[in-house]
């Protein structure tokens, strides 16, 4: 049984630009494809996360200002609450919560491309 939740990103917040910044499609066992026309419309990023019963594949896309994290939930499998777990992961992962201003008023470039 597939899972999903979505989450709400800051303005301008660019998932493909995220992932290429902190490095994470170059990381094994990350996988990142991006979408045919918009990398962040379309383009899916899968890693292995955490959960209680070991590791579980979790797949994230953006659409628009929301990101769609997904899993795949075996019956019988009881967690407390996947979702918070998986979405604090990702949240980190993908620095959604830090605050970068200063790291774009040094780096007007890295502003302009969306990192950080």
């Amino acid at each position: 049984m597939a899972r999903l939740v979505e989450l709400s990103l800051p303005q301008n917040f660019s998932l493909s630009q995220s992932l290429v910044s902190y490095g994470h499609v170059a990381l094994a066992p990350n996988s990142w494809t991006p979408g045919d026309s918009d990398p962040d419309d379309g383009g899916v990023f899968s890693r292995p996360l955490r959960c209680n019963e070991g590791v579980a594949v979790v797949s994230v896309r953006q659409r628009d200002g929301t990101l769609l994290i997904e899993w795949i939930g075996e019956p019988g499998v009881r967690q407390p609450d996947p979702e918070k777990n998986f979405v604090s992961q990702i949240r980190r992962c993908l620095r959604i919560d830090e605050d970068v201003s200063g790291f774009h008023e040094l780096c007007p470039d890295a502003r302009r491309r969306r990192w950080g």
